[in-house]
């Protein structure tokens, strides 16, 4: 993250945490602490970073440590990664029982649901298979691509809301 965004995660820590000792003297105050935690979070993405604040801000009593906070940053992504996976087994199983053709259970779910947003978001059922020199294959790349671009366009601190993080939308099919 840069120093902007740790100072947009500092400032929703800081509201969480308003009696922290961290905190004294407000944003204005804190700027080697800023300085350290961009230091020490470059690998991890402005919008994973604002997902892990709120999870901290949901769980924990006290302000995190650096470590903390990544260890919230990885199961952001861990989290993300197993709802990719089950919405992903979820299709396959209905393709499996319709012979590979998805299109009426697709029909038949409701249109909030993340396995169809992502399929219309890739172009439809069509887009599902991919043909190549290997032949005609799942295109699970694909949806797994169009899966984080979807959640990724709600704003974390805007009041919106993830498909793949717990307890925040609803997950899977």
């Amino acid at each position: 993250m840069t120093a902007k965004e740790m100072t947009e995660i500092f400032g929703v820590m800081l509201l969480a945490w308003p009696n922290a000792e961290t905190f004294k003297g407000g944003l204005a105050k804190l700027g080697p602490t800023v300085k350290l935690w961009t230091d020490t979070t470059r690998d991890i993405d402005f919008w994973t970073g604002q997902q892990a604040v709120l999870r901290l801000c949901m769980e924990s009593k006290y302000p995190p440590t650096i470590a903390e906070f990544r260890a919230a940053a990885e199961t952001v992504e861990r989290d993300i990664k197993r709802a990719i996976k089950r919405s992903w087994q979820t299709l396959m199983i209905a393709a499996a029982a319709r012979n590979g053709d998805v299109t009426d259970f697709l029909e038949r779910l409701p249109r909030e649901t993340p396995v169809r947003a992502v399929i219309t978001a890739m172009g439809g059922p069509d887009a599902l298979i991919v043909r190549d020199e290997a032949g005609r294959h799942w295109n699970y790349k694909g949806f797994e691509a169009a899966y984080i671009a979807l959640i990724r366009q709600d704003p974390a601190f805007d009041g919106g809301v993830t498909l793949a993080l717990p307890g925040r939308r609803k997950e899977c099919t």
